[in-house]
């Protein structure tokens, strides 16, 4: 195997290399010895070709696999001697071994800050070997170095020595000169043999892996480990805030989209007449659950001016709704009745409708005791008044008397409004979906209003009471702003993740030395770009995690205070996906932009 290196020049501010040829054979150690700043520092990138811009040719048989040791040993604060190993390559029974030949398996859990030069060193040396490398080029590697360690580590290097590798060292010291198969002297860019060839030396005992031995590169979870450990304030709250602000945002947003209808239903049940429904007498005998339904006919009683109505029991009846008794509370004895104030100025003259309350008084042969005045009335009054058919046109001076009791007054008669249909109640329904379901399906047909509720002869299609309806307009309206937020969100999101370019721009170019050094090292741009990925998901993920246990803890209270459940939407989910996707999609093409410059523009100080 063969390097060859043909009229090679190469210039910055002035020439560095002339016309350098020159061919590295395997088998040999070959040390390049010069004083600071001859350009040895040039020629081993160009070797290894981490600098591709210069004139000439750089021959060789095939792509050769390099192995780089530094004059500082670059192991990454943060982590461990074995995590930096298994960060190039995630294959700890390789680590161990090479470790163990290499005498610093003691040393893999520790830290580099608690390791001395030389004992950095010796673990560089087996990071370079990790990915067996054909070509170790070593820069100045004994430079930071002690007498006593600078032999160590000329004498390991020069132990790795095998007939399918090429080894080529760059030095101002003497240490390696009586290991060197060759030695070279760099002079004002000139490069010339200044000791004669000694030979192939016997090779290394550094065990070459089987060859079923698969090549195990690292990991996504490896990766994203290690720049757990390297960067941890990537998990911060402080990071993590604005992420987690606008994923809570989001899931409130939706859950009031989706739980609306339901928590308005729970939260109008407890104060309206929710179950009550006109039905035709087509749509009750076409009904296929009758046994859901209770029915009411129309019964009317008058004496002396005033009319009496049924009254349904509390929690059907439109009395019980908020705001329509003045005075008292609902009756709670078959005797008891609702009076208007009309109907209280007749029966009670000069009487206040408060002093009215506990008052008997005789109607149809019967006694009566007074147990509630109605409110003024007004559009809400009337607007909830009418959701019961039976009151369309119910005269101003009426009481209201339990049904049961008036069924042995009146007789049945055919309602003023829709006739031929009835007034009943489906148990249950506000808060049975599949009831829900039947009755408005019941009730989806068209009707002709009649003169004086509506415009005459306006056709409307009818469910239930007028009480969905209002919950079914909110929800309509809540539909409609929903479409906006969705898009102004995502228009907000689009314009951060621009931001974010710039924001990412400045992170890699304070990075750009150790990601830079980190494919030098034998980790390809893919992993690279791979970990930046897995930075910026862990954090878009941790940040959902944890706006989910806000929402999780928000949704507890909301149940304790109010015994509602709340879910977050369908659509949420999906736009958290695509916030996500978009955001890792701006990252993706951000980093791999950077990483596409040379690897020596990023390790340049």
């Amino acid at each position: 195997m063969q390097l060859t290196l043909s009229h090679l020049n190469k210039s910055f501010a002035k020439p560095v290399l002339r016309d350098i040829s020159y061919t590295f054979e395997s088998g040999r150690l070959y040390v390049i010895k010069g004083i600071s700043g001859c350009g040895k520092t040039t020629l081993l990138n160009i070797l290894g070709g981490i600098d591709a811009e210069y004139e000439g040719e750089v021959r060789q048989e095939k792509p050769l696999i390099c192995g780089y040791v530094f004059q500082k040993s670059l192991l990454l604060t943060g982590l461990t001697a074995r995590d930096n190993l298994l960060l190039i390559r995630n294959d700890p029974v390789r680590a161990e071994r090479l470790a163990a030949e290499f005498g610093v398996s003691s040393l893999l859990d520790k830290y580099p800050s608690e390791l001395s030069g030389g004992e950095r060193q010796r673990v560089s040396v087996v990071r370079a070997l990790l990915n067996e490398p054909q070509l170790i080029l070593a820069d100045e590697p004994t430079a930071s170095l002690d007498g006593e360690n600078s032999a160590k580590i000329a004498a390991m290097l020069a132990g790795l020595r095998r007939s399918d590798r090429i080894i080529v060292v760059a030095t101002h010291e003497n240490c390696f000169d009586e290991l060197a198969d060759v030695i070279l002297r760099l002079d004002y860019g000139v490069l010339a043999e200044a000791a004669a060839d000694r030979g192939i030396r016997p090779n290394s005992t550094e065990t070459v892996p089987s060859p079923d031995q698969t090549e195990k590169r690292c990991a996504g979870k490896r990766l994203v480990h290690c720049s757990l450990k390297r960067h941890p304030e990537l998990l911060k709250l402080k990071s993590l805030l604005p992420l987690t602000l606008a994923f809570l945002m989001l899931f409130l947003a939706g859950s009031l989209q989706q739980n609306y209808k339901m928590e308005a239903l729970r939260f109008f049940t407890k104060r309206y007449p929710m179950d009550i429904v006109v039905f035709s007498k087509e749509q009750y005998e076409a009904f296929a659950h009758k046994e859901w339904i209770t029915l009411y006919d129309y019964l009317e009683a008058q004496e002396n001016g005033v009319t009496a109505y049924y009254l349904m029991p509390e929690k059907d009846s439109v009395l019980h709704a908020e705001g329509m008794l003045a005075f008292g509370g609902f009756p709670q004895k078959k005797d008891d009745a609702i009076l208007t104030r009309e109907a209280a100025d007749i029966l009670f003259p000069g009487v206040s409708y408060a002093d009215c309350i506990g008052q008997s008084f005789l109607f149809c042969g019967r006694d009566w005791t007074i147990s509630a005045v109605t409110a003024v009335r007004d559009a809400q009054f009337n607007t909830s008044f009418r959701t019961d058919i039976y009151y369309a046109y119910a005269e101003q001076a009426a009481i209201f008397i339990a049904y049961d009791v008036l069924r042995e007054l009146a007789e049945v008669k055919d309602p003023p409004v829709y006739s031929n249909s009835r007034m009943a109640v489906v148990e249950g329904m506000a808060l049975d979906p599949v009831k829900q379901q039947a009755v408005k399906e019941a009730l989806t047909v068209r009707v002709k209003m009649p003169p004086g509720l509506e415009e005459e002869g306006e056709e409307i299609e009818g469910f239930a009471n007028m009480f969905y309806s209002l919950i079914s307009a909110s929800q309509d309206r809540i539909d409609e702003i929903m479409k906006y937020f969705y898009l102004i969100f995502g228009l907000i999101c689009f314009l951060i993740c621009l931001y974010m370019v710039s924001v990412i721009r400045t992170e890699l170019f304070y990075r750009r030395q150790e990601l830079g050094y980190l494919q030098i090292f034998g980790l390809p741009r893919r992993d690279v770009l791979r970990m930046l990925l897995g930075e910026h998901a862990v954090r878009l993920l941790a940040a959902l995690g944890l706006a989910c246990a806000d929402y999780i803890v928000l949704a507890a209270v909301y149940f304790i205070l109010f015994g509602g459940m709340l879910y977050p939407s369908f659509v949420t989910a999906l736009l958290c996906v695509c916030v996500i996707a978009l955001y890792l999609l701006f990252v993706l093409f951000t980093a791999h932009r950077f990483l596409r410059q040379n690897v020596r523009g990023l390790i340049s100080e």
